[in-house]
C-alpha cells in the first residue's frame, strides 16, 4: 500500500451530511457541486470538489498537499475551507461557495450581453487589487500556486474576489525545474514551458494575463488551440492585444507582468504597492459619443447632434463639450455655451458665411469616488468636420460651406 493512501477516518465532515445539488464544474479528476452541508451549526450552502482517488504516489502527494494548504490558509481573497471526507473512491474538499461564480463566466456572460460594456475603472482596480493580495498570500507562505487564471477566481455574493483550487500548488524558494510544463496554456509563462522553469514569477505573468481580462472582457487568444498559445507565447513573443482605451497605468503593468525574462518582472508585493496610486491614474475616460451628424438650420447655424456612448468609463457622464474653430486656423477652440451639455444636440449660431469649420464633441465625467468635490476629467473622443454623414461612419468626412441661404457639399478626402 502506498505510505501516501487516504483512509476514511481522516475524515473531518460525514459524507451523509453533504446534500448534492446542481454541478457546477468539471475536471480531468473531478467535479465541483454546490451543496448543502448540515454542520453542527446549521445547514451552510457549499461546495464540494469531488476527486477521484488517484493511483500514481506524486498525484496522492499533491492532493495531500492541497488539503494541507486548504486547511491552513486564512485570507479575505482566498477561498475558505470547511473540511473534507475521504471515501473508498474519492477525496470530497468542502469550501465556500461563490454566488457569482468564476470571473471568467462572469466576464463571459457581461460581454455576450453588450460588447460595448466594460466593468467600471473601479471594479476593474478592485478585482485586481484583490486577485493580487490572494497570490501574494500564497507568495508570503511559500508558496506557487501555479495555475492563476480567472476560471480560478471566484466572486463571492458580496462582490468579493477569492482564488481557489490550489491542485498545483508548490512550496517553493527560489527558482526550480520542474518535470514539465504545469499551468493551463491560456495563463502559462513562456519559461515554465519553454525551459520548465519555475518560479513565483509564472503567478506574476497569469496575474498579468488576468488584469487584461478584467479590461477588454475577452477571453485571452480566443480562437487559438492551447497549443498554438504556448507554444506563440514562448517562442514568437505573442501577448494579447492591449485596448486603447487602457489608461498607461495599467498598459505599462501588464508589458512588465508578460516579460519574457521573468527577472525583469515585478514581484507581487510590487504590484500591490502599486495597485494602491491615486484614483485618477487608473480612471477610464468614457468611450466616444456615437453617430455625429451635422445639419443646416439656417444660413448661419449649423445643428450637431450625437449619441451617448454605451460604455461610460467610471462613473455616468455628466455632460459634453463642444467646440468648434475655423479650419487650417491658427486661432484655437471655441467652446460653446458656458456650461456643460446635458442634451445630446445643439445648434451652432453666428458662423460666419464663406467659412468653413470644424467641431468635437467631448463626452465628460467626474473622476474619484470620494465625499470630497473632485476635478473634472475629460477626454477628447472623437473630431469631425461639419459635415452630411452620409454612411453614418464615423471616418466619412465631408465639408459645408456656409454661402447665405445656401450651401454647397464637397469632398474633402
Amino acid at each position: 500500500m502506498a505510505m501516501n493512501t487516504f483512509h476514511t477516518e481522516e475524515s473531518t465532515i460525514k459524507e451523509t451530511d453533504i446534500v448534492y445539488h446542481e454541478r457546477l464544474g468539471f475536471g480531468s479528476d473531478g467535479e465541483v457541486y454546490r451543496i448543502t452541508w448540515m454542520s453542527e451549526d446549521g445547514d451552510t450552502e457549499a461546495a464540494a470538489k469531488k476527486i477521484k482517488l488517484p493511483s500514481d504516489e506524486t498525484r496522492l502527494q499533491q492532493l495531500r498537499f492541497e488539503i494541507q494548504v486548504a486547511q491552513n490558509f486564512n485570507h479575505d481573497n482566498v477561498i475558505k475551507y470547511y473540511g473534507h471526507v475521504i471515501t473508498d473512491t474519492h477525496v470530497i474538499i468542502v469550501m465556500e461557495y461563490a454566488a457569482k461564480g468564476t470571473l471568467f463566466r462572469y466576464l463571459q456572460a457581461l460581454r455576450k450581453k453588450n460588447p460595448r460594456v466594460h466593468l467600471s475603472s473601479q471594479q476593474i482596480r478592485t478585482w485586481a487589487k484583490q486577485a493580487a493580495e490572494g497570490i501574494q498570500y500564497f507568495r508570503t507562505a511559500g508558496i506557487v500556486h501555479r495555475d492563476v487564471k480567472s476560471p480560478n477566481l471566484l466572486i463571492m455574493a458580496d462582490g468579493t474576489l477569492k482564488l481557489c483550487d490550489f491542485g498545483l500548488a508548490k512550496y517553493l524558494h527560489g527558482t526550480e525545474t520542474t518535470n514539465k510544463g504545469r499551468g493551463t496554456a491560456r495563463w502559462l509563462a513562456p519559461e515554465v514551458w519553454k525551459e520548465h522553469k519555475l518560479s513565483p514569477k509564472a503567478d506574476v505573468f497569469a496575474f498579468g494575463i488576468v488584469l487584461w481580462e478584467l479590461i477588454s472582457g475577452d477571453e485571452p487568444y480566443e480562437g487559438m488551440r492551447p497549443e498554438h498559445v504556448v507554444f506563440s507565447v514562448a517562442y514568437g513573443n505573442k501577448r494579447p492585444d492591449i485596448p486603447a482605451r487602457c489608461p498607461d497605468v495599467y498598459k505599462s503593468l501588464m508589458k512588465q507582468c508578460w516579460e519574457d525574462d521573468r527577472n525583469k518582472r515585478p514581484t507581487i508585493e510590487e504590484i500591490v504597492t502599486r495597485l494602491d496610486g491615486t484614483d485618477e491614474i487608473f480612471g477610464f475616460p468614457p468611450a466616444a459619443p456615437r453617430k455625429p451628424e451635422i445639419s443646416s438650420s439656417g444660413s448661419t447655424k449649423l445643428r450637431v447632434t450625437w449619441e451617448s456612448p454605451d460604455d461610460v468609463g467610471e462613473s455616468p457622464i455628466i455632460g459634453y463639450e463642444l467646440e468648434y474653430k475655423v479650419v487650417n486656423s491658427e486661432n484655437g477652440w471655441v467652446k460653446v455655451g458656458k456650461d456643460l451639455i446635458t442634451k445630446t444636440s445643439y445648434t451652432i449660431s453666428g458662423l460666419k458665411t464663406g467659412t468653413k469649420y470644424e467641431t468635437r464633441v467631448t463626452a465628460v465625467n467626474k473622476a474619484g469616488h470620494g465625499p470630497q468635490s473632485q476635478p473634472v476629467t475629460t477626454v477628447t473622443v472623437g473630431k469631425y468636420l461639419l459635415s452630411l454623414i452620409l454612411s453614418h461612419l464615423l471616418n466619412e468626412e465631408f465639408s459645408i460651406l456656409v454661402f447665405g441661404n445656401r450651401r454647397r457639399r464637397r469632398n474633402t478626402r
